[in-house]
């Protein structure tokens, strides 16, 4: 669990951010700030969640696609 509000707004903003999802009320913008103030307790944090979440076990296994997504048919680069 990150140790304050500053460092875990940073995880979440930073993962945020990573995912590629769209600014939030600007927060994007406040990250810079506590990334400065914070990022090697956040980096920490991040590698603590990243290694929590990790299973070897899972792994993708083979793609098996008959060109129909949710009952349209599609281009798939997967279809057979």
């Amino acid at each position: 669990m990150p140790r304050s509000h500053n460092e875990g707004f940073g995880l979440c903003a930073r993962l945020w951010a990573v995912a590629g999802l769209p600014d939030h009320d600007g927060f994007t913008g406040k990250l810079e700030h506590i990334e400065a103030l914070h990022a090697s307790r956040i980096d920490a944090e991040e590698a603590d969640a990243r290694r929590a979440c990790r299973s070897d076990a899972r792994k993708l296994g083979r793609i098996e696609c008959d060109g129909w997504h949710h009952g349209q048919q599609v281009p798939c680069t997967y279809a057979a």
